[in-house]
């Protein structure tokens, strides 16, 4: 999580600078995002007893608890079936990054 805080914090202090347009913090917010959504595929997921049961009877290998979010489309096209549950949404995360701004506090927000 250290790489990821590390680049989330110039990010961060970009957005709260004020020469920085709209625009830019946008597209800032929206990098920010990204690099948590990447950053969560390092934790594992859990799921229910029916869920892996449901995964392992559509003919499924491997542990579901291993899949990222990004994979989920080769054993769920559509996402139909399998909801990745989360305590805090992106958004959540990145505005709670850009407050807490110094690398301690990030990477504190990723780790948890």
């Amino acid at each position: 999580m250290t790489t990821f805080a590390k680049a989330i914090v110039p990010l961060a202090g970009k957005i709260n600078d004020a020469v920085t347009s709209e625009r830019e913090q946008k597209v800032l917010k929206q990098t920010i995002g990204d690099i948590l959504k990447k950053a969560g595929d390092l934790h594992p997921s859990g799921c229910s007893k029916a869920a892996f049961d449901t995964y392992i009877g559509a003919g499924a290998t491997g542990d579901i608890r291993d899949k990222t979010w990004h994979q989920q489309h080769s054993f769920d096209p559509g996402r139909h079936i399998f909801i990745r549950e989360h305590c805090e949404t992106v958004r959540s995360l990145r505005n709670m990054c850009i407050s807490d701004g110094p690398f301690d506090g990030i990477l504190c927000i990723l780790i948890e």
